[in-house]
């Protein structure tokens, strides 16, 4: 690859920001059309920067990997004073190239995975087309019943409240029950203990009084969400180790591969798998209510629990996280916050397609005398990520983003398991560790 001195690298980047400048002014000096094709244009040069910084690390002899920060502002600054070293000579170059070079990179993980991945192309595209459906119909149909049941009979209010704080008190206790006899319980035991948080909250959306004093608005925000969390708990809590199960099947095996081997793999450890999913999610959802850092470094410290989880059931499988999380590094960061930004994007991206398509028909909300409003759909969807329930999103749009982030975080566990498998090795049927170079 060609090296780039910093000066060249100086000049491109500087040249390449006054143009995003540009871009930007001019689509703010339009309407709403112009201002998003601006943006798309910003977006794109983004991107070319991206590739200006993978040639700029190839001159430092750094992992080009880390050029993934470019495309995701703010981090990138994080980025900019590792860009700005000097160049060094071709010695030290080819030392630090030594130092990474060795393991599998953040891409060639992710591209193995993701070909591992589409040895079950058919089973991802229901599942996702699935998850999707749950999202549209969730949005369809739960705000608007839960305000009307809120605003509505006091005492249908009161029976839900003492049904729900009934289970809460009595999955509470099972919980102590759990903690005590920590020893003995086996990991399938601790199901029950993680609905716990999502029927508290539902218990507290419910609370009779509280939508007097915070209103109707926030109480459906915590019942929504509440709702939605212990969806997404149980569901994502069966699919992601099945997903792992068999990208890892497609390493171990490699041509020879074979969906119902990895289905019938899951099957035999999915309660197990499940809970200890389960445990990290409910981690870092607690985590990320504390001013969300305490929830990001949960998220890179229990990244490879649900693989521990699944593909060596007899290790512990939090502590072993941790330290393969410090073995892997910047590539598991990065390949968690590029997942994690990804789907923000496809939240917002699937509200702009979602609107446009619905503007077409003139049924948009967001078309107001016959002129589209990208800019109010995206501070919509924007509310609507901070008080769920609470906007007016199309439940196509959730369908879609649904759908898509499906797909994306797929993508980003199959290259977890390249990493793991990495760090942890399989072996095959013989007991001989598995190939895992073999093509997937």
């Amino acid at each position: 690859m060609t090296r780039l001195g910093l000066v060249p690298w100086l000049t491109a980047g500087a040249s390449l920001t006054l143009l995003q400048g540009g871009a930007l002014a001019w689509g703010m000096s339009g309407e709403g059309a112009l201002l998003t094709l601006s943006v798309a244009a910003v977006g794109a040069l983004q991107i070319v920067k991206t590739w200006l910084s993978v040639l700029r690390l190839n001159d430092l002899g750094l992992e080009p990997s880390r050029a993934l920060m470019t495309a995701v502002p703010p981090l990138n600054l994080f980025l900019l004073g590792t860009l700005f070293a000097a160049t060094p000579s071709d010695s030290l170059r080819a030392k630090r190239r030594a130092v990474w070079s060795g393991g599998t990179s953040l891409l060639a993980a992710v591209g193995r995975g993701a070909r591992a991945l589409s040895k079950a192309w058919w089973l991802l595209l229901v599942v996702c087309l699935g998850q999707g459906g749950v999202g549209w119909l969730l949005e369809a149909s739960l705000p608007s019943a839960l305000a009307a049941f809120l605003e509505g009979d006091l005492e249908a209010r009161q029976i839900w409240f003492q049904g729900s704080l009934v289970v809460f008190g009595a999955l509470g206790l099972y919980l102590i029950v759990q903690i005590f006899n920590r020893s003995k319980a086996s990991r399938a035991s601790w199901l029950p203990t993680f609905f716990v948080l999502p029927i508290g909250l539902f218990a507290l959306g419910v609370y009779p009084p509280l939508p007097d004093t915070i209103g109707v608005a926030p109480a459906v925000a915590v019942m929504y969400g509440s709702i939605v969390f212990g969806v997404w708990l149980v569901l994502s809590a069966l699919l992601h180790p099945l997903w792992i199960q068999v990208v890892d099947e497609g390493l171990r095996r490699g041509a020879r591969a074979e969906l119902s081997r990895a289905i019938d793999r899951w099957k035999a450890g999915w309660a197990g798998a499940a809970a200890v999913y389960a445990g990290a999610m409910t981690a870092i959802f607690l985590g990320l209510q504390a001013l969300y850092v305490p929830g990001i470094l949960l998220a890179i410290v229990f990244a490879f629990a649900p693989h521990a989880g699944i593909l060596e059931p007899q290790e512990r499988p939090y502590r072993l996280s941790r330290v393969l999380a410090q073995r892997v590094g910047f590539r598991l960061v990065l390949l968690l916050g590029a997942g994690g930004v990804a789907l923000l994007l496809t939240q917002f991206g699937g509200q702009l397609l979602a609107e446009a398509l619905l503007a077409t028909f003139s049924t948009s909300d967001y078309l107001v005398d016959g002129r589209f409003l990208p800019e109010r759909v995206l501070f919509s969807t924007g509310y609507a990520l901070i008080f769920p329930g609470n906007a007016p999103i199309s439940p196509l749009g959730v369908g879609l983003s649904n759908a898509v982030g499906g797909l994306i975080w797929a993508v980003v566990l199959a290259g977890l398991t390249v990493l793991y498998r990495g760090q942890r090795p399989a072996e095959d049927s013989t007991g001989e560790a598995a190939d895992s170079s073999a093509p997937t």
